[in-house]
């Protein structure tokens, strides 16, 4: 397994078959152990300090110097989340459960986040779209202003 960057951390998953590694090259990486090939690759615009996966390897989070925590889907390679530290990043860590993230680094605080992804069918988020304007925000979840609208 070779980068073109300096490695600053390695771990296996849970399953002991692939390896995740985050790079100065800015790029995190998951590898599968047996052919120590890359299975997925993951950019930043900063150098990654900390990769780890989630416990069914649905999600990579990545903690890079320029202070962000950016979680990737796995599967498709999308950004799906990013949460921001004052400071560079230098740990993170799923809950067993894959519920939580841990991140940390050089501001000397740890920080707890819940990992909440939600993902809907294009017909239910068109349908939503049509009949519920205008909007409000309700915490993280946007909701219609107008709640009579019909569900599909």
């Amino acid at each position: 397994m070779t980068t073109s960057g300096t490695t600053a951390s390695v771990a296996f998953d849970v399953t002991g078959t692939r390896v995740v590694t985050g790079t100065s090259d800015r790029i995190a990486r998951i590898w599968d152990v047996a052919t120590q090939r890359i299975v997925r690759s993951f950019e930043h615009a900063s150098a990654v300090e900390y990769a780890a996966v989630n416990a069914d390897g649905s999600l990579l989070a990545a903690g890079t110097r320029d202070g962000t925590v950016a979680i990737w889907d796995t599967t498709t390679s999308d950004l799906v989340a990013e949460l921001h530290h004052p400071a560079p990043v230098n740990g993170v860590a799923f809950s067993p459960d894959g519920s939580h993230l841990l991140s940390a680094g050089d501001a000397h605080r740890a920080i707890v986040s819940r990992i909440e992804l939600e993902t809907r069918s294009p017909d239910i988020v068109a349908a939503f779209v049509r009949c519920h304007a205008p909007y409000r925000l309700n915490q993280t979840r946007l909701e219609s202003a107008t709640p009579s609208c019909d569900r599909p």
